[in-house]
């Protein structure tokens, strides 16, 4: 406002704000057009984690042995059946309206349940890791039972939730104004990530560093004991080879034995009286009635020894047989833990890409600004790269475990069957 010889001239500068309509409508379709790999990404795997975690709980629940490994497993494919059936749809539905989004609880319960989900599955794994640690590098100690390994389940899950309490307080609807090529056109867009009230709050930024070192630390637990299960592993098949090498050269080794040969005749006497002509006589004649005497009695108790060590002693049929069994389990137990390590190899490298973009906006705030359309699509991919393993654990049981894959096809034929019927 400006006054001059008594004139009074007003300026201002009038701002419109835009919240619907074609211009919010034309920026959701240019966004779409970044993140269509990761629209594709998230898609794919609830097309394959649905079905596939379904199928997981049917047949470990009624098929398979009652173990640790089987509970941890089901328990996996709960978690990632929740996050293909709420999760996923929330982050579909956040990418097909990235700046008109304001839908706070969807959102909160969206995020915050995928961090919970997600972490739950992280220390999930590291029950597992710790199962086989016990069970290969600590074979005489007690193994989980089903009982424990249900309680640290539910432990597991409500130490996550408490651990993710803050993401139902400061995820909700953030506002964001976008400028454009008109003078005094706002656009005002909306979208899930931290409410407005939290924007610039200092606490923020700790929760968040806290949130991600806990995932660090759970993937270098993870990292840390299966380093020890893989060495033990390692020195035991030295060990083994070391066992099988010295084998032959024992056998090839001829025993030696000692031979005492005791010879009266080498004793001989130059004296010929005959009373000790007739003693010697005398004392032989009565050595050779005891041993006529003795021959069948020692007969007798060889048979009876022999008898009695043919019934106790194990025959060859039944040594085979537990030999057998014994070899069927270490390959079990073998394939078990080969298919639960995939499992965790698969989870970390899921993460990497996450928590290297995590990193990069930390260390260098302004990158994601700089960026291309072609790296800025990558870059939301790698964001949500974590997702993939809520559809790969199913096809991992299926390379791995072969009663899985013999469950499967029979459920699959009997569908068909029901279905041509």
């Amino acid at each position: 406002m400006n006054a001059s010889n008594g004139v009074m001239n007003v300026t201002s500068s009038i701002l419109l704000y835009i919240t619907s309509g074609p211009s919010i409508d034309q920026l959701n379709d240019d966004e779409f057009v970044i993140l269509v790999p990761s629209f594709i990404l998230i898609v794919a795997v609830v097309l394959i984690g649905l079905p596939g975690n379904i199928l997981t709980i049917w047949v470990y629940k009624t098929k398979m042995r009652r173990t640790a490994s089987r509970i941890f497993i089901l328990a996996l494919a709960i978690c990632d059946l929740i996050n293909c059936v709420i999760t996923m749809p929330v982050e579909i539905s956040i990418i097909a309206r990235y700046w008109s989004y304001d839908y706070p609880l969807l959102c909160t319960i969206g995020r915050t349940l995928t961090y919970v989900f997600n972490g739950t599955s992280a220390l999930l794994l590291c029950g597992i890791a710790f199962d086989r640690f016990r069970k290969i590098c600590r074979p005489l100690k007690p193994v989980f039972t089903p009982r424990t390994t249900k309680f640290i389940c539910c432990v597991s899950f409500a130490l996550v939730m408490g651990f993710y309490v803050p993401g139902y307080i400061i995820y909700g609807t953030n506002t964001v104004n976008i400028s454009t090529a008109r003078k005094h056109v706002v656009i005002v867009g909306k979208r899930c990530q931290l409410r407005d009230e939290y924007k610039n709050s200092k606490l923020v930024p700790i929760i968040l560093g806290v949130w991600f070192l806990g995932t660090v630390a759970v993937l270098f637990a993870l990292v840390i004991i299966y380093s020890l299960i893989g060495r033990a592993v390692f020195n035991r098949l030295r060990l083994e080879e070391k066992r099988r090498s010295s084998v032959p050269s024992a056998m090839t080794q001829k025993p030696k034995l000692r031979r005492v040969v005791a010879d009266d005749s080498s004793k001989t006497s130059c004296s010929f009286d005959d009373g000790e002509i007739k003693e010697k006589s005398k004392r032989q004649h009565q050595s050779a009635v005891l041993k006529s005497m003795s021959v069948p009695v020692q007969k007798e108790i060889s048979r009876t020894l022999k008898e009695r060590f043919r019934l106790s002693a194990p025959n060859s049929y039944t040594i085979d047989k537990v030999k057998k069994e014994n070899m069927s389990r270490r390959i079990r137990a073998g394939r078990t833990t080969v298919m639960l390590f995939s499992v965790t190899v698969a989870y970390i490298i899921s993460f990497l890409p996450f928590v290297i973009i995590v990193i990069l906006r930390t260390s260098i705030p302004d990158l994601e600004n700089r960026l291309s359309m072609i790296e800025q699509s990558i870059w939301q991919f790698c964001i949500r790269s974590y997702v993939i393993n809520c559809a790969i654990n199913p096809i991992l049981y299926g390379f791995f475990n072969k009663d899985f894959r013999e469950k499967t096809k029979q459920l699959i034929s009997w569908c068909l069957l029901k279905r041509c019927a």
